[in-house]
């Protein structure tokens, strides 16, 4: 299912911190405050994708030419390397920056992010609440300590960096791997409500959460856990992705039924760069470029399609269709990661796709996993 996203409600917060949380060895350091093409192999795929679009900007509303569309056969797609993204296949991590990593315990999986070479994970503890536990680098156990109430969890591109939020405490928790000891900054504000963590940027936290009462209003947070400083971030409508930079979001407008809408917007000015409501906008590329798009804006199940739009002028810059497509995440600039099968119960597999031509390769061969359980580490679900 597609996760849901609070808006927040809420005053500008001070900066508080909490003692260790996962006990044990884990205490953390208080601080102070046009026609289908079939898709090839990618031995020929350009470093970087091609600019025309950015010099020609085309419009979103669909008047323009609609760009190649490419139609994937997965029974002939050629064999390429492993994700070079952390991924989950039942409950192993593989890929990103630490070693092969086994979840311990039979748990299920809510959420898992590397961090600092190991790995976090948010696992259910029956009754719809979950628990943070933390697995080192190499370790076959969890080591010890637990987080109960967790509601989100979310890690930075370098996956060095964590943030997560807890329930009934209006509690969001920043978290770094980089020093010799873990530290941990935490804000915690008695009018909030249910809060969940969408993003971490360096210090800068964003996140939403409830107010209380009901209907309990709600916004969104910038929350820089350095300076303590938290600003209400009322330039977006619901903030669904986030550039690397931290200044664009992917935005969900608001809609009925099945009309939402999606555009891209500047969080600092609320310029939208591109509305769309063809797509459902989950999430950009590492150099901000590009915005990967579905067509779901409801979650559940899988997907005809995958696009890649230019995330300043809404332009197609490709589409695949042929199979199902269960989850997508940018691996690099010129590459998306694709969970994709033919159906329910048939297998399942990870696909490398070029935005610049559109061959795709297979990255994770097909075999009967089970759709749930393959999952693309930092993919919108």
């Amino acid at each position: 299912m597609k996760k849901v996203r609070v808006r927040l409600v809420a005053t500008v917060a001070g900066l508080t911190v909490a003692a260790a949380i996962l006990g044990g060895t884990l205490a953390f350091r208080q601080v102070p405050r046009p026609s289908f093409s079939a898709a090839g192999p990618l031995s020929k795929a350009p470093a970087t994708p091609p600019s025309t679009e950015q010099k020609t900007p085309t419009p979103a509303s669909g008047t323009a030419a609609t760009p190649p569309e490419v139609k994937v056969d997965l029974a002939r797609l050629p064999l390429g390397r492993g994700p070079q993204m952390a991924y989950l296949v039942d409950r192993t991590v593989r890929g990103g920056t630490g070693p092969v990593a086994v979840v311990p315990g039979k748990q299920p999986i809510t959420d898992v992010v590397r961090f600092g070479g190991g790995l976090l994970v948010m696992l259910s503890s029956g009754d719809f609440t979950s628990e943070l536990r933390r697995l080192e680098p190499y370790g076959e156990t969890f080591s010890p300590g637990r987080v109960t109430g967790v509601t989100s969890l979310v890690g930075s591109p370098e996956e060095d960096l964590a943030a997560y939020a807890v329930e009934g405490k209006g509690a969001v928790h920043w978290v770094d791997s980089r020093d010799s000891e873990l530290v941990q900054r935490s804000l915690q504000r008695p009018e909030f409500g249910r809060t969940q963590v969408l993003a971490v940027r360096g210090d800068v936290v964003h996140f939403g959460a409830e107010g209380k009462g009901y209907p309990a209003p709600e916004t969104y947070y910038r929350w820089d856990s350095k300076t303590g400083q938290v600003t209400a971030v009322k330039t977006v409508h619901s903030l669904e992705g986030l550039n690397t930079a931290g200044t664009a979001a992917a935005d969900y407008l608001s809609g009925a039924a099945q009309t939402f809408c999606s555009a891209v917007t500047e969080l600092a000015t609320g310029k939208q760069r591109f509305r769309t409501c063809d797509y459902s906008l989950d999430g950009f590329t590492p150099d901000g470029r590009t915005v990967v798009a579905s067509e779901d804006f409801r979650g559940g199940g899988a997907e005809p399609l995958a696009a890649a739009l230019d995330s300043t002028t809404g332009h197609i810059r490709r589409q695949w269709v042929g199979p199902e497509f269960v989850m997508a995440v940018a691996e690099d600039d010129d590459h998306l990661l694709m969970v994709v099968d033919s159906g329910e119960q048939t297998p399942v597999g990870i696909i490398r796709c070029s935005i610049a031509t559109g061959t795709c390769e297979a990255a994770l061969p097909l075999d009967r996993y089970g759709r749930d359980n393959v999952r693309l580490l930092g993919a919108r679900t």
